[in-house]
């Protein structure tokens, strides 16, 4: 956020408790301020209809840091599927890493990109939101290269298997 004027510092310096914002000699009508720093706080606020990973992971990018963060559409209500907590959510039945996010160690800039396989949840989302997320094709190659498996997806899928992945039938059948 640009502090262009006087009002706008006053207003932050009040909205942080902080005088020392309004005697900096340093500040100048060029200067800003970002807000929400944290990676999974920005991600959350530009999409919190976006379940987040919570282990982003720094990738140096064009001589840049960026974090990288996995995004999942979620519904709390699939036909013939197993409920599943995840933190403080309520139980959720369906849930696929569709997008990720860039986010710029330097400036906060995040750029939200859809990944390539189908997903009708996000196909909604970007009905609604149609400048959001971009597509898998304007991801550049760097961030593409440094996909990795989200975790949070990884340990669900774990915990799903863990209960399926029996040896006797009589077992499965048991409970």
């Amino acid at each position: 956020i640009e502090l262009s004027s006087f009002l706008r510092v006053l207003a932050f310096a009040w909205r942080f408790g902080d005088q020392n914002l309004l005697f900096a000699r340093e500040l100048a009508d060029t200067s800003r301020l970002v807000y929400r720093r944290g990676v999974l706080e920005r991600a959350r606020t530009l999409a919190p209809f976006l379940l987040w990973d919570p282990d982003p992971h720094p990738v140096v990018l064009d001589g840049r840091v960026v974090w990288i963060v996995a995004g999942y559409t979620y519904s709390t209500s699939y036909p013939l599927s197993r409920a599943f907590a995840i933190r403080d959510q309520p139980p959720l039945r369906y849930m696929r890493s569709s997008v990720k996010a860039v986010v710029d160690a330097v400036t906060g800039a995040v750029t939200i990109y859809a990944l390539p396989e189908p997903d009708p949840i996000l196909r909604t989302w970007r009905r609604v939101f149609p400048d959001l997320i971009r597509g898998w094709d304007e991801m550049p190659d760097g961030v593409r290269a440094h996909l990795r498996y989200p975790h949070l997806l990884f340990r669900v899928q774990a915990d799903v298997l863990e209960q399926y992945h029996l040896e006797r039938a009589e077992a499965f059948y048991a409970g």
